[in-house]
């Protein structure tokens, strides 16, 4: 399937989350980076505040989640028919009020996959993309995927309903075509 012939792809079941399925963590806002020597570090990124409001907890490349990162890419490989690179993977806990404004990804994400984890809303929390054909809603179950096109497509998700106990959790896997126009952002280099 090229590139071309695609603005999203959802695909029920992808992954069985039952492993990856955790309590959502209490407290503030965090953002925490993990490094291939296995350290964590707190950050606050200016970037974020600008496509995310509300309360979230997120992990940039949380070792726990990093197999998935291969295996999807094994997956992509043979649906799309092409090599890709990984470059990395992104998790967040959205939790009411929460949202994410409407946005295209960074050079990194040309081709990305947002996995459901866990939920426990009683109201829908769709992913949104806009595309040549007008806004759509991508409801999605724990296991459940989207994959889109992030650098092309501006996507978003309104505020979170739900009270203090109610959270979302998705996971972000983005690669980018070893044939393409971002080979040099393979694992994330200089971005």
């Amino acid at each position: 399937m090229a590139i071309e012939d695609w603005n999203f792809i959802k695909v029920k079941n992808l992954i069985n989350v039952s492993e990856y399925i955790e309590e959502p963590p209490s407290g503030e806002s965090k953002h925490l980076r993990y490094y291939n020597s296995g350290v964590s570090v707190v950050e606050t990124r200016e970037e974020q505040n600008m496509v995310i409001r509300g309360k979230t907890f997120s992990r940039y490349n949380y070792p726990k989640l990093r197999p998935i990162l291969f295996e999807i890419k094994h997956f992509l490989k043979e649906l799309l028919e092409e090599d890709l690179f990984e470059t990395y993977c992104f998790d967040r806990f959205y939790f009411a009020d929460s949202r994410m404004f409407p946005h295209t990804d960074r050079e990194a994400c040309e081709i990305s996959v947002s996995l459901n984890i866990s939920s426990n809303v009683t109201e829908p929390y769709p992913l949104w993309i806009k595309t040549e054909e007008g806004e759509v809603p991508l409801y999605t179950d724990p296991g459940d995927a989207v994959i889109y096109k992030g650098r092309q497509f501006k996507h978003w998700r309104d505020p979170m309903i739900g009270d203090h106990n109610s959270y979302h959790h998705q996971a972000f896997f983005h690669y980018i075509r070893a044939d393409g126009h971002y080979v040099e952002r393979a694992w994330d280099a200089t971005s």
